[in-house]
């Protein structure tokens, strides 16, 4: 599982080649924070593709690890 905190005028590269590349190598789960907004984008992989999860502000729910997450 990994979750990344977006930097500034960089998310594009976070949430398109980074993705990519953590799909290619079978990351389980991804989420992205946007620390400005809050607002979480994730994805979780099956069949070795990534399926987005419902988003939330200021909270992940890891279908990983069956847990929430608040901040």
């Amino acid at each position: 599982m990994i979750i990344e905190v977006l930097s500034p005028g960089n998310s594009r590269h976070d949430l398109v080649r980074k993705k990519e590349l953590y799909e290619e190598f079978g990351v389980k789960e991804y989420w992205a924070i946007d620390p400005d907004t809050k607002e979480t984008t994730g994805f979780l992989l099956k069949g070795g593709i990534f399926e987005s999860q419902e988003a939330h502000l200021g909270r992940i729910h890891s279908a990983l690890l069956d847990q929430t997450f608040i901040f």
